[in-house]
């Protein structure tokens, strides 16, 4: 299994270590741990999410970049060390996603319905306030497993 650090290394290295904002590294991390929950029944990595304010947030990726609007490297981690099925996951999601900004991405994390919403629904969170509950990992993974489920397919 990946560790966080090294799929965020993954990511930067995919935008050739072009500034991206913190916000959509820790969305993209996000999106790339609730498809592996759905496509591989298995975490991509070993970490949890918290329903902040703008969205999912890993505290330990942020620990990483507080402080910063955005990064282009990450030494914490080596995008190297993830394996073939990870990347195979990773490279999806980056296809599908790489195009859309922080707030893109974090407005999707804030639909109706999603882990992000009905987490701080039920902690009784109202827009806009802080908030640090983590998100349960069998949310994101029935999450995704519904929106793979709902995604046409070629016959």
């Amino acid at each position: 299994m990946a560790n966080l650090n090294d799929v965020a290394a993954y990511v930067l290295q995919h935008f050739r270590n072009q500034s991206i904002s913190t916000m959509k590294l820790q969305k993209l991390c996000y999106i790339a741990q609730g498809w592996s929950l759905a496509l591989r029944r298995r975490r991509l990595f070993d970490a949890h999410f918290e329903a902040w304010r703008n969205g999912p947030v890993a505290p330990g990726l942020y620990a990483n970049h507080r402080g910063k609007y955005s990064v282009s490297s990450w030494p914490w981690g080596d995008h190297k060390a993830i394996e073939l099925d990870e990347r195979i996951v990773l490279d999806a999601v980056l296809a599908n996603y790489e195009a859309l900004t922080g707030p893109q991405l974090s407005a999707l994390t804030h639909k109706p319905g999603t882990p992000w919403s009905l987490t701080r629904a039920e902690a009784g969170v109202l827009d806009g306030e802080a908030c640090q509950v983590e998100i349960s990992e069998s949310l994101i993974a029935e999450h995704y497993s519904n929106a793979l489920e709902a995604t046409p397919r070629d016959r």
